[in-house]
């Protein structure tokens, strides 16, 4: 049972170890300088889906300023807008199938999928 105890603590330890690491910046003597990166949640969900003409999206943050890119099965892009503005798009010209939408600005991204209809 102190060997379980043991092994138990120096799992924790090391854990809590990593831990500190991930949240410090790393600077090398080369100039080169590492951030931890902050992991922020943005529930972005795209409606209706399936769609056939227009999508729209609803985000836990504003989602205004992203770039959305919509990319089909075999990753090639199908759609771009740069510096969206929140309105709906027009997926018309899109074929039927399941695509991925990706939103990005600066480090964030986030991605969902879409399936369209006609």
């Amino acid at each position: 049972m102190k060997k379980i105890s043991l092994v138990v603590l120096t799992l924790y330890a090391i854990c809590a170890l990593q831990v500190q690491a991930q949240e410090k910046v790393i600077r090398s003597e080369y100039g080169l300088t590492i951030y931890p990166v902050k992991k922020i949640v943005n529930n972005i969900a795209v409606f209706p889906n399936p769609a056939a003409a227009n999508i729209s999206f609803k985000s836990t943050h504003p989602a205004v300023g992203y770039n959305v890119e919509i990319f089909d099965k075999k990753g090639r892009s199908c759609m771009k807008r740069e510096h969206w503005d929140g309105e709906e798009l027009d997926i018309s010209k899109l074929q039927t199938g399941t695509y991925i939408v990706r939103f990005t600005r600066g480090r964030e991204e986030y991605s969902r999928e879409l399936v369209v209809q006609l």
